[in-house]
Formats: C-alpha cells, sequence, structure tokens
C-alpha cells in the first residue's frame, strides 16, 4: 500500500495547482515556473524503468482480459463494471506488498502494492478506452525506520468512468457512471485530493527512488527521482526526496536549495518544511527553524493525520498549545477520527482546561465504535472527575 514518505531523522519524505479565473478585456500574462538546477549528474546515471513500459502487458494478458470483456455473456454490464469484475475474479491470489511494479509484472507475480494495483487498473482501462482519474487516500500513517531514514506510506484509488453518458429526466444535464476502487478499504480512510496523471506516473519513480534511498543506493535513486521531476517538475514529494538525497551525500547547500525552491514554487507540504526546519535545527540555525515552522500553519493539507503527527510531536515536548492547534486541524480534517479527540482532550488536560479535555473525550467516545476502545475512553473520561473551573496558564 505504499506511496513513499521518507523521513531523514525525524524528517519526513514523502513520494506520492491553482486554476485561474479568465477576466474579460484583459490579458493575463502566463506565469512562468522557473526550472530548479540541481546537480543532475552527482552520480552516474543508472538504468531505470521505461515509462512507455508502466502499463504494458503481454499478449496473453491482453488476450484473458478482453476475451472477459468481450464475452458475449458479459454484454449486460457496463464497460465499467466488466473491468471491475474481471479484477475481482483475477485478482484473488494477488499478493498485497510493499513492491512497487509495472502492469505486466505484477500480473507475472501476482502481487505488488495500492499503487501497482492502481497502475493494473490503468492498463486494463487503456485497452478497452475507458477513462480513469486517481485519488489520494488519507489514511492512519505506518512508519518503518531504516537506519536514519523513515518512511511513511499512504494509498491511492482509482475511479472507473463510464463512457457512456445518461441524460437527465429533466434533459439538461448528462452524468456519467463510476465506479470507484479502493483498494484497502478503511472506515478510517480519509478522501483526499484528486492526484492529476502526471503525479501518478512521478509517483511510480518517486517509490522507487524511495526503495533505492533506504538501501543507499544514490545513484539509483538519483536517475529515478530526475526521470519523476522531469514528469511533474513541482511535485512536493519529489522535491522533497531530493533534498533528503542532497542531505544524505552530505552536499546540504543543495538540500537547501531544493527545500527553498519547493516552498516558493509548489503547493509544499507539511513533510516538507518539517524536513526543511529539521536541516536548519541540526545547523544550529534555531531561529529560522522556528520561523519555518511558522509556515506550517499555512499549509492546506487535508491529510488529518499529518496534523495529528505533527500534534504529538509537540506534545510530547510538552507544548501543549501547539500541540491543541494541530490538533484542533487534524479535527477539522477528520472529524469523526476518535483518536484526533483523544489527543486534543489529552492537551486540554495537561494545561488544566478540564471543560475542554472533558467535552473532547466525549466526542473521542462518541466516534469509536470498538469495545477495548471505549473502555478505555471511559475510563480516561472518568478520571478527568468533576468539572471544575478551567485554569488559565500561560501560553508557550
Amino acid at each position: 500500500m505504499k506511496a513513499y514518505s521518507i523521513a531523514f531523522a525525524l524528517f519526513l519524505l514523502t513520494l506520492t495547482g491553482c486554476t485561474a479565473t479568465p477576466v474579460k478585456n484583459k490579458i493575463v500574462a502566463e506565469v512562468k515556473i522557473p526550472q530548479l538546477n540541481y546537480n543532475k549528474a552527482l552520480f552516474e546515471p543508472v538504468e531505470i524503468p521505461d515509462q512507455k513500459g508502466l502499463y504494458a502487458l503481454t499478449e496473453t494478458q491482453k488476450k484473458e482480459f478482453l476475451d472477459y470483456y468481450y464475452d458475449p455473456a458479459n454484454q449486460g454490464m457496463r464497460g465499467i463494471k466488466r473491468l471491475y469484475q474481471y479484477m475481482d475474479r483475477s485478482l484473488d491470489q494477488f499478493s498485497y506488498h510493499g513492491a512497487t511494479l509495472q502492469a505486466n509484472d505484477a500480473l507475472n507475480q501476482m502481487s505488488g502494492n495500492c499503487l501497482t494495483l492502481a497502475i493494473v487498473t490503468t492498463a486494463l482501462a487503456k485497452l478497452v478506452d475507458l477513462d480513469i482519474s486517481y485519488e489520494k487516500v488519507n489514511s492512519a500513517p505506518i512508519y518503518h525506520r531504516h537506519r536514519n531514514l523513515m518512511t511513511l506510506s499512504y494509498h491511492v484509488r482509482t475511479h472507473l468512468h463510464d463512457n457512456e453518458s445518461i441524460k437527465r429526466e429533466d434533459g439538461l444535464e448528462f452524468i456519467k457512471r463510476k465506479i470507484v476502487i479502493d483498494y484497502f478499504p478503511n472506515s478510517a480512510n480519509v478522501a483526499g485530493k484528486r492526484v492529476p496523471e502526471e503525479d501518478f506516473v512521478a509517483l511510480f519513480y518517486n517509490n522507487l527512488a524511495g526503495d533505492a534511498l533506504v538501501a543507499e543506493d544514490y545513484p539509483l535513486a538519483l536517475s529515478l527521482l530526475n526521470k519523476a521531476l522531469s514528469i511533474s517538475p513541482q511535485n512536493p514529494s519529489s522535491l522533497n526526496s531530493l533534498a533528503v538525497l542532497f542531505k544524505q551525500s552530505g552536499d546540504l547547500a543543495q538540500a537547501e536549495k531544493i527545500y527553498r525552491y519547493a516552498m516558493e514554487h509548489s503547493s509544499g507540504s507539511v513533510n516538507l518544511l518539517s524536513n526543511y526546519s529539521l536541516l536548519l535545527e541540526e545547523q544550529g540555525r534555531d531561529q529560522e527553524a522556528l520561523a519555518l515552522q511558522e509556515k506550517i500553519d499555512g499549509i492546506e493539507d487535508d491529510n488529518p493525520y499529518r496534523w495529528f503527527d505533527l500534534a504529538n510531536e509537540f506534545y510530547d515536548r510538552k507544548q501543549y498549545y501547539r500541540a491543541i492547534k494541530y490538533y484542533s486541524r487534524a479535527i477539522e480534517v477528520g472529524p469523526y477520527l476518535h483518536e484526533m479527540h483523544f489527543g486534543l482532550a489529552k492537551a486540554y488536560h495537561a494545561i488544566g482546561h478540564s471543560r475542554k479535555a472533558k467535552a473532547a473525550m466525549e466526542q473521542a467516545l462518541s466516534w469509536t465504535y470498538v469495545p477495548e476502545e471505549q473502555h478505555i475512553y471511559q475510563a480516561k473520561l472518568s478520571s478527568f472527575g468533576p468539572v471544575s473551573r478551567d485554569s488559565v496558564k500561560p501560553q508557550e
């Protein structure tokens, strides 16, 4: 289920615009984003998978799918339903693990992560001209530590769009049906932003680069990230990975240059700014790091777990007011996630705001349906005792 994020020490490295409204009678100049200049030849280039082969299938794989898709017995189903049924039928023995594979390799090996499954879905959809789009899914993060790197996984899901439109009864609009394929459904998942196709393809190379960074194969990682950025130059996940690569290689100046470019010319991310902040802290540039921390508040990140992780970090540092700020941001995005309310309750309790702590704990209890968690929250709620007038403590 891996769409990579890598952290350096406490760094997080993520792998996976804006629109302008036309103004009448005015000429709007197109803003050209400068290219990032970095040392693409820091290491000798290494052979990497060809983009053209991403969705390539063997003749046998094509025939098996097309025979099913065009079987007269299946013609009563709409095209998107036939593709969905085929995947459901043929992938029942699929082994879900962390490898990111091209479509034909995934079907040969019957294994891969959620990005791999989305690639397989795309390959099949292209055979029969079905439209497809992608959506990021924000779920409880899965962390893996690898010496001084930490990876964070999230997943994507695909939307299959019907080519045949349906006319509404009022005759005014056509609506296309769609099927959403979520390879790892979970009630705690939060729908994220749409993933443009160029970012989806870049994510394939970014994932492989993450594996290469973990293995300390820096020439391979650089070749993969060069490719990812040639496809989606302002992708914050790829830029973040590239900065970590240069930091790992000892070129701190180049790493900082990449972070600055990403801040100015990409949508940014909580992970990216956190990594940059840590880079500054490690150089003793505490004031700059603190100023950068303030910029995180302006990031529009639709992943509640990003804010939850940041809140936990400040809670562990006993910076409870900052923790409250980020627990609240997490709740804004994922109000039905009980652990977000529990975190907020702990932070309020730590500063003596018993009324708010109890209210937050009641919210946590109302959003959990697992008996074990309910017992824990009920015990915590009881431990708060009678509600007293909230004490006031100075801001940190």
